[in-house]
Protein backbone atom coordinates (compact mmCIF):
# COMPACT_ATOMS: atom_id res chain seq x y z
CA UNK A 1 0.00 0.00 0.00
CA UNK A 2 1.38 3.38 -1.01
CA UNK A 3 1.58 6.38 1.28
CA UNK A 4 -1.05 8.24 -0.76
CA UNK A 5 -3.45 5.28 -0.55
CA UNK A 6 -3.01 5.23 3.22
CA UNK A 7 -3.52 8.99 3.37
CA UNK A 8 -6.76 8.65 1.39
CA UNK A 9 -8.11 5.99 3.76
CA UNK A 10 -7.25 8.06 6.81
CA UNK A 11 -8.60 11.28 5.29
CA UNK A 12 -11.98 9.78 4.38
CA UNK A 13 -12.49 7.66 7.52
CA UNK A 14 -11.26 9.96 10.29
CA UNK A 15 -13.90 12.69 9.72
CA UNK A 16 -16.66 10.22 10.55
CA UNK A 17 -14.75 8.91 13.54
CA UNK A 18 -14.29 12.46 14.82
CA UNK A 19 -18.01 13.15 14.43
CA UNK A 20 -18.87 9.93 16.28
CA UNK A 21 -16.54 10.79 19.16
CA UNK A 22 -18.04 14.28 19.38
CA UNK A 23 -21.51 12.73 19.63
CA UNK A 24 -20.32 10.36 22.38
CA UNK A 25 -18.81 13.32 24.25
CA UNK A 26 -22.24 14.90 24.69
CA UNK A 27 -24.35 11.71 24.77
CA UNK A 28 -23.13 8.74 26.80
CA UNK A 29 -23.64 5.62 24.72
CA UNK A 30 -23.23 1.92 25.29
CA UNK A 31 -19.89 0.32 24.57
CA UNK A 32 -19.51 -0.51 20.88
CA UNK A 33 -17.40 -3.18 19.27
CA UNK A 34 -14.86 -2.40 16.55
CA UNK A 35 -17.26 -3.23 13.72
CA UNK A 36 -19.94 -0.86 15.06
CA UNK A 37 -17.40 1.93 15.45
CA UNK A 38 -16.09 1.41 11.92
CA UNK A 39 -19.60 1.24 10.45
CA UNK A 40 -20.66 4.42 12.24
CA UNK A 41 -17.48 6.24 11.18
CA UNK A 42 -17.92 5.22 7.55
CA UNK A 43 -21.59 6.24 7.59
CA UNK A 44 -20.80 9.71 8.95
CA UNK A 45 -17.88 10.07 6.53
CA UNK A 46 -20.10 9.10 3.60
CA UNK A 47 -22.81 11.53 4.69
CA UNK A 48 -20.19 14.28 5.03
CA UNK A 49 -18.75 13.47 1.60
CA UNK A 50 -22.17 13.64 -0.06
CA UNK A 51 -23.02 16.90 1.74
CA UNK A 52 -19.73 18.65 0.89
CA UNK A 53 -19.71 17.40 -2.71
CA UNK A 54 -23.32 18.46 -3.19
CA UNK A 55 -22.60 21.89 -1.69
CA UNK A 56 -19.59 22.50 -3.93
CA UNK A 57 -21.41 21.34 -7.05
CA UNK A 58 -24.38 23.53 -6.14
CA UNK A 59 -22.18 26.57 -5.63
CA UNK A 60 -20.41 25.96 -8.95
CA UNK A 61 -23.70 25.57 -10.83
CA UNK A 62 -25.06 28.76 -9.27
CA UNK A 63 -21.95 30.74 -10.19
CA UNK A 64 -22.06 29.54 -13.79
CA UNK A 65 -25.78 30.32 -14.03
CA UNK A 66 -24.98 33.98 -13.49
CA UNK A 67 -22.30 33.89 -16.18
CA UNK A 68 -19.37 34.11 -13.80
CA UNK A 69 -16.41 32.14 -15.17
CA UNK A 70 -14.95 29.55 -12.81
CA UNK A 71 -12.59 26.62 -13.04
CA UNK A 72 -13.85 23.11 -13.64
CA UNK A 73 -14.57 21.57 -10.26
CA UNK A 74 -13.40 18.05 -9.56
CA UNK A 75 -14.59 16.27 -6.42
CA UNK A 76 -11.58 14.30 -5.13
CA UNK A 77 -11.93 10.56 -4.60
CA UNK A 78 -8.38 10.21 -3.33
CA UNK A 79 -5.91 12.47 -1.59
CA UNK A 80 -2.87 13.86 -3.36
CA UNK A 81 -0.35 14.77 -0.67
CA UNK A 82 0.93 17.69 -2.73
CA UNK A 83 -2.46 19.15 -3.66
CA UNK A 84 -3.74 21.75 -1.19
CA UNK A 85 -7.17 21.62 -2.80
CA UNK A 86 -7.60 18.01 -1.72
CA UNK A 87 -6.69 18.87 1.87
CA UNK A 88 -9.13 21.76 1.89
CA UNK A 89 -11.82 19.29 0.81
CA UNK A 90 -10.78 16.94 3.63
CA UNK A 91 -10.94 19.84 6.10
CA UNK A 92 -14.51 20.50 4.95
CA UNK A 93 -15.26 16.82 5.55
CA UNK A 94 -14.00 17.12 9.15
CA UNK A 95 -16.08 20.25 9.75
CA UNK A 96 -19.21 18.68 8.27
CA UNK A 97 -18.80 15.40 10.18
CA UNK A 98 -18.29 17.33 13.41
CA UNK A 99 -21.44 19.37 12.77
CA UNK A 100 -23.36 16.16 12.06
CA UNK A 101 -22.15 14.58 15.29
CA UNK A 102 -23.00 17.72 17.25
CA UNK A 103 -26.41 17.97 15.58
CA UNK A 104 -27.28 14.35 16.31
CA UNK A 105 -26.30 14.82 19.95
CA UNK A 106 -28.60 17.85 20.23
CA UNK A 107 -31.49 15.93 18.68
CA UNK A 108 -30.92 12.96 21.02
CA UNK A 109 -31.29 15.23 24.06
CA UNK A 110 -34.60 16.85 23.05
CA UNK A 111 -37.01 15.84 25.79
CA UNK A 112 -40.16 16.63 23.79
CA UNK A 113 -38.94 14.34 21.00
CA UNK A 114 -38.41 11.47 23.44
CA UNK A 115 -41.92 11.95 24.84
CA UNK A 116 -43.38 12.00 21.33
CA UNK A 117 -41.55 8.80 20.40
CA UNK A 118 -42.70 7.17 23.65
CA UNK A 119 -46.32 7.91 22.72
CA UNK A 120 -45.70 6.06 19.48
CA UNK A 121 -44.41 3.01 21.32
CA UNK A 122 -40.67 3.76 21.03
CA UNK A 123 -39.11 4.32 24.44
CA UNK A 124 -35.90 6.06 23.44
CA UNK A 125 -33.39 7.48 25.89
CA UNK A 126 -30.00 9.11 25.22
CA UNK A 127 -28.65 7.48 28.39
CA UNK A 128 -26.95 4.08 28.15
CA UNK A 129 -28.67 2.67 31.25
CA UNK A 130 -31.01 3.51 34.14
CA UNK A 131 -28.06 4.37 36.41
CA UNK A 132 -27.12 7.33 34.23
CA UNK A 133 -30.68 8.44 33.63
CA UNK A 134 -31.62 8.39 37.32
CA UNK A 135 -29.07 11.03 38.32
CA UNK A 136 -29.68 13.39 35.41
CA UNK A 137 -31.41 16.62 36.36
CA UNK A 138 -31.60 19.76 34.24
CA UNK A 139 -31.97 22.16 37.19
CA UNK A 140 -29.62 20.80 39.85
CA UNK A 141 -28.40 17.49 41.22
CA UNK A 142 -30.99 15.37 43.05
CA UNK A 143 -30.86 14.35 46.70
CA UNK A 144 -30.89 10.65 47.45
CA UNK A 145 -31.31 8.18 50.27
CA UNK A 146 -28.84 5.40 49.49
CA UNK A 147 -29.40 2.13 51.34
CA UNK A 148 -26.45 -0.25 51.49
CA UNK A 149 -26.43 -4.03 51.64
CA UNK A 150 -25.16 -4.00 55.23
CA UNK A 151 -28.24 -2.07 56.39
CA UNK A 152 -26.73 1.40 56.69
CA UNK A 153 -28.05 4.34 54.68
CA UNK A 154 -26.86 7.80 53.71
CA UNK A 155 -28.76 10.94 52.71
CA UNK A 156 -27.08 13.54 50.56
CA UNK A 157 -26.94 15.39 47.27
CA UNK A 158 -25.45 13.60 44.27
CA UNK A 159 -22.18 15.42 43.61
CA UNK A 160 -20.57 12.97 41.16
CA UNK A 161 -21.44 9.60 39.68
CA UNK A 162 -19.95 7.18 37.16
CA UNK A 163 -21.22 8.20 33.74
CA UNK A 164 -18.87 6.15 31.58
CA UNK A 165 -20.86 3.19 30.19
CA UNK A 166 -17.61 1.28 29.62
CA UNK A 167 -16.71 1.43 33.30
CA UNK A 168 -17.55 -1.79 35.14
CA UNK A 169 -17.57 -0.32 38.67
CA UNK A 170 -20.34 2.16 39.37
CA UNK A 171 -19.39 4.89 41.87
CA UNK A 172 -21.43 7.50 43.70
CA UNK A 173 -20.26 10.57 45.63
CA UNK A 174 -22.69 12.35 47.95
CA UNK A 175 -21.91 15.95 48.94
CA UNK A 176 -23.24 17.64 50.95
CA UNK A 177 -24.52 15.01 53.37
CA UNK A 178 -27.46 15.64 55.72
CA UNK A 179 -29.09 13.91 58.66
CA UNK A 180 -32.13 11.76 57.90
CA UNK A 181 -35.29 12.99 59.66
CA UNK A 182 -37.30 10.33 61.46
CA UNK A 183 -40.61 12.02 60.59
CA UNK A 184 -41.84 13.79 57.47
CA UNK A 185 -42.45 17.08 59.31
CA UNK A 186 -38.86 17.26 60.57
CA UNK A 187 -36.16 19.09 58.66
CA UNK A 188 -32.78 17.59 57.88
CA UNK A 189 -29.56 19.34 58.86
CA UNK A 190 -26.58 19.51 56.53
CA UNK A 191 -23.38 18.12 58.05
CA UNK A 192 -20.64 20.57 57.13
CA UNK A 193 -17.48 19.23 55.56
CA UNK A 194 -18.65 15.63 55.19
CA UNK A 195 -18.94 13.71 51.92
CA UNK A 196 -19.57 10.02 51.28
CA UNK A 197 -18.11 7.77 48.59
CA UNK A 198 -20.24 4.70 47.77
CA UNK A 199 -19.25 1.88 45.39
CA UNK A 200 -22.18 0.77 43.29
CA UNK A 201 -21.81 -2.88 44.28
CA UNK A 202 -22.59 -1.96 47.90
CA UNK A 203 -25.91 -0.28 47.06
CA UNK A 204 -29.10 -2.21 47.81
CA UNK A 205 -31.63 0.51 46.92
CA UNK A 206 -31.81 4.22 46.11
CA UNK A 207 -34.53 6.80 46.69
CA UNK A 208 -33.80 9.88 44.59
CA UNK A 209 -35.85 13.04 44.43
CA UNK A 210 -35.52 16.60 43.15
CA UNK A 211 -35.75 19.49 45.59
CA UNK A 212 -38.04 22.17 44.10
CA UNK A 213 -36.39 25.50 43.36
CA UNK A 214 -37.13 28.30 45.80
Amino acid sequence: MSVESLASIVAFVLPGYGGMRLYEFFVRTKKRNDFERLATSLTLSLASYVAVAGLLLGVTATVRRYGIPCAELEIPTSVNLGDWGDWIFVALLFITASLLGLGFSCVARIRSLRLWLREGGLDYSPYPNVWNEMWHCEERAPWAVVKLRDGTSYYGQVHKYSNDPDQDLKELWLFPVATQPEHAYQESEVIDGISVYIPGDDIAAVEAFRVPDE
